[in-house]
């Protein structure tokens, strides 16, 4: 448990408790009428049968080292009935005394609730220092003569005192042995000491007003702290941010570069393909010339043949050396659109047997490109991956719900490939959308590729 920011030992918080549990009616019901404390007395009425209770809110406060539960203590302990009218050389000189007549913890704990900082600072080192914890005499007596032994000098100070019966008796015998005159002096002086006692009131008011503003004041300096630690957080945060910005500058550069190399590639393979089409054509105007003849209808079927897209397709690469045995590439394959063509459905065999039947037609695609990878995609309701016994030829199974789970998939995919620097990359597609977002890849349709493996 904490007093302000101080942390406290055990006999002094079994002190807290103690001095909460003294504490009298009157004020326990002032502080429940106080607007601004009585929010922690959850609306219990301030009567006697609820005192219980109401003491039971304040100690259920004092573990947490809350502020407001300075305003109960200083009303409990001995800060608001002693220690708050005297000096700090009447508190520090006389300590010895004050820990004899009041024991240790009861005092260190008035002196650690004062509004003097120098009165605090002395407290938590005698805190730090004290071995033997005095307890409160168990007589009167010892406690008068402990405290008469040093006070004696700075009893005037102490103006309450001068309300106790003894006091005032004295007061009336020596006002009724004195001549009018030096009664009338008297008068004069009681009028004095009241006159003081309404300057210490005032003296007390702008004490309390005083120690709300220093509390104020530090409130506003933990928020001020708290304001620094958001800004350093937010400078940090602000320079790991830039420090992102400047690293995907320059994956952006290196993506530019990528994008100008695979253009340059598309324009050697559109050529390339322009080529091979006026080569086609110049055979077929050849043909044309002897219409009819047996001659004219073979040749017409081996062009025929020779014009399989899928063929074309990769008749262009191998010009460009894709068919060399270090030569890296992915083909992608949207399975779905394979498997609904007359050749699969025409099957009389299980789903997952065309499944595997298509995966075995395409592991034939090793033999004369080794290092070529295969991602073979379905939709499904659960998401799954097969390497079908080898690890170029991947099967992967969308899972989720909903449709074109599997071309969400495919452009991820794509998406991979491309920042990997894949040198070539082909697609197996029937659908439109992904053909667009997949404008880089080779595209080869779903017919194309069954008449390359089957």
């Amino acid at each position: 448990m904490k007093i302000l920011d101080f942390e406290i030992p055990e006999q002094i918080q079994n002190e807290c408790i103690a001095s909460i549990k003294r504490l009298s009616n009157d004020s326990l019901f002032e502080f429940c009428r106080n607007k601004e404390l009585a929010k922690y007395f959850g609306g219990i009425r301030p009567i006697p049968s609820n005192a219980g209770l109401l003491k039971s809110k304040i100690l259920n406060l004092l573990p947490s080292g809350h502020d407001v539960i300075i305003y109960f203590l200083r009303e409990a302990s001995l800060y608001q009935r002693f220690t708050i009218v005297l000096s700090s050389e009447a508190l520090t000189r006389g300590f010895s005394s004050l820990e004899k007549s009041f024991g240790s913890a009861p005092i260190l704990l008035a002196m650690l609730l004062d509004d003097r900082e120098s009165i605090r600072e002395f407290a938590q080192k005698k805190c730090e220092q004290i071995i033997e914890w005095k307890s409160v005499p168990e007589s009167q007596e010892e406690a008068q003569a402990a405290f008469k032994e040093t006070f004696a000098p700075f009893i005037n100070e102490i103006s309450h005192l001068l309300n106790k019966p003894e006091v005032r008796e004295v007061v009336r015998e020596v006002k009724s042995e004195l001549p009018p005159a030096e009664a009338k002096e008297l008068s004069e002086l009681r009028k004095e000491v009241n006159a003081l006692r309404k300057v210490q009131s005032e003296a007390y008011s702008f004490a309390n007003e005083l120690t709300q503003q220093q509390e104020k004041t530090a409130r506003l300096e933990r928020e001020k702290a708290s304001i620094l630690d958001n800004d350093r957080e937010l400078r940090q945060e602000n320079k790991q941010l830039k420090s992102s910005i400047d690293r995907l500058t320059h994956e952006n550069s290196k993506l530019c570069e990528k994008i100008s190399y695979l253009e340059e590639k598309v324009d050697a393979i559109r050529q390339s393909k322009h080529a091979q089409q006026e080569r086609y054509e110049t055979r077929l105007k050849q043909a044309t010339k002897s219409a009819f003849d047996e001659s004219y209808i073979q040749e017409t079927q081996k062009l025929e043949k020779e014009r399989n897209p899928a063929a074309e397709f990769f008749a262009v690469y191998a010009q460009n050396g894709f068919f060399k045995e270090n030569t890296e590439a992915a083909l992608i394959i949207d399975g779905h659109n394979v498997l609904n063509k007359d050749y699969y459905q025409s099957l009389d065999l299980s789903h997952e047997e065309i499944r595997m039947m298509l995966a075995r037609a395409l592991s034939k695609l090793f033999d004369f490109l080794p290092r070529l990878r295969i991602y073979l995609y379905f939709d499904s309701y659960s998401e799954s991956t097969n390497n079908f016994g080898d690890e170029r030829l991947i099967i992967k199974y969308s899972g989720g719900i909903g449709e074109h789970r599997a071309d969400r998939e495919i452009k991820k995919e794509y998406g991979h490939l491309l920042l990997a620097e894949e040198k070539f990359i082909f697609l197996v597609t029937d659908d439109n959308d992904i053909r667009d977002y997949c404008s880089e890849a080779g595209i080869i349709s779903s017919e194309d590729l069954i008449r390359l493996i089957k």
